[in-house]
């Protein structure tokens, strides 16, 4: 499945029949589309175009997404306080994750003197469904793993409450700088990451030896190199190189000021880079990483989480923070946890309590760290000095902007910048 850059997107969505509000119809609409764009592994089949034609392009399309939003902002409605205490159990919905999903079964479980109820809701193109839904009929659980994209929106909607008032000072007070700076919007902290991954460069020894490019500079010699070289032997180039991380590193950025920024030279940079290194190969994430775990490519950018599968190969590997312009760059992870506003009943205290766990050394310690996720407390940073380069790339990445529309942007962006690159991927 491809989409035609300049199309509009015309998807029916079963939730949109419901009786939903403008806002929660939205979310529907543009979760959908994030799903299309990103899992379905689609780009445009528009002819090559210039990278500047196609940022100012994206910029533009961009622009009319974000005056869409602020034409139809509303404040949110009055979040009903949560009891202080209650025998009610709490409801914990969650899709599948390589952290969490393996703490529940579906069965009751006691969690801190809390009594748990656990669902899982499948893969995370079911489960946004489910949500759509849930929504829909006002039946929403106490806690619940979304994606960050729709994080903002939820919270405009009035869907879910600040945690800083259901958190303990102590907890807040524990959680690293890097999680207050992701999710603190409007002045509330609003959410809470589900994990410490973030992207890295893996990296093939027997190609490039035991010190990875650590800039672009680097990265361009080495790649320039190998090619000068006559046939050279398999492992060879680069894999996948995200767009994203290359313009933050360029100190630029989609969103500048609440408009687009992708008019600014530095994007126009970082995507002349972006093409440049993949030899003008749009390639997927999912799979450069399978053609590199084949010993096909020498480096590529993927998930941390992709850590156990790459220790499972037969590559000789080391891992390093993304080659950014000047220094390291990384993109967090887009999984959330939020508290609703109308749950099923459970106390504050309870949702703390579990949140506590949630984000403690049973979910987040030296399990969590083997599969590619860094401490999300600073009481658990002993852990991580055993992983340094994930380390490195979780404190010098960055996250996507907790903006209402941000999922639709990004859908735009990726529409847009696959038309400057020669051969797009079709594959997932």
């Amino acid at each position: 499945m491809a989409f035609d850059g300049g199309a509009e997107f015309r998807i029916e969505l079963r939730a949109a029949q419901m009786n939903m509000d403008a806002s929660l119809r939205s979310i529907a609409f543009f979760a959908q589309v994030l799903i299309a764009a990103l899992v379905c592994g689609c780009t445009a089949e528009n002819a090559t175009g210039d990278p500047r034609d196609t940022l100012l392009a994206a910029n533009d399309r961009i622009n009319k997404l974000v005056e869409s939003e602020r034409a139809v902002q509303q404040p949110p409605p009055p979040r009903p306080p949560l009891p202080l205490h209650s025998d009610s159990p709490l409801r914990f919905w969650y899709y599948a994750h390589p952290l969490i999903a393996e703490h529940f079964d579906g069965a009751p479980l006691a969690i801190a003197g809390t009594t748990v109820q656990p669902q899982f809701m499948g893969e995370w193109p079911v489960a946004v469904q489910k949500w759509m839904a849930s929504f829909a009929a006002d039946d929403l659980p106490d806690v619940g793993m979304v994606k960050r994209d729709l994080v903002a929106r939820l919270y405009n909607a009035g869907r879910i409450r600040p945690l800083d008032s259901v958190l303990p000072r102590s907890l807040v007070d524990d959680l690293r700088p890097e999680v207050l700076a992701d999710y603190t919007y409007d002045g509330h902290l609003i959410a809470l990451p589900a994990d410490g991954f973030c992207s890295l460069l893996y990296f093939n020894r027997r190609s490039v030896g035991a010190e990875p490019p650590k800039n672009w500079a680097f990265l361009a010699a080495y790649l320039n190199a190998h090619r000068a070289t006559p046939s050279p032997p398999p492992p060879r180039g680069m894999g996948a190189f995200p767009f994203l991380e290359a313009l933050w590193s360029a100190d630029g950025d989609v969103l500048k000021n609440g408009v687009g920024a992708l008019h600014c030279p530095e994007a126009q940079r970082a995507l002349e880079f972006s093409i440049e290194v993949t030899r003008g190969s749009l390639v997927s994430e999912a799979r450069a990483f399978r053609e590199w775990t084949a010993g096909e490519l020498a480096m590529t950018i993927a998930s941390s989480r992709n850590l156990p599968a790459a220790a499972a190969s037969d590559v000789d590997f080391g891992i390093a923070p993304v080659p950014g312009e000047t220094g390291p760059i990384s993109r967090r992870s887009n999984d959330a946890v939020v508290v609703f506003s109308r749950g099923s009943g459970a106390s504050e205290e309870s949702i703390a309590a579990f949140l506590d766990w949630l984000t403690g050394s049973q979910v987040m310690g030296e399990a969590a760290l083997t599969a590619g996720s860094v401490p999300l407390r600073k009481s658990l940073l002993e852990f991580e000095s055993r992983v340094p380069e994930i380390a490195a790339a979780y404190a010098a990445g960055r996250n996507s902007p907790l903006h209402p529309n941000w999922g639709a942007i990004e859908a735009e962006l990726q529409i847009e910048v696959a038309r400057a690159y020669r051969k797009p991927d079709q594959s997932s």
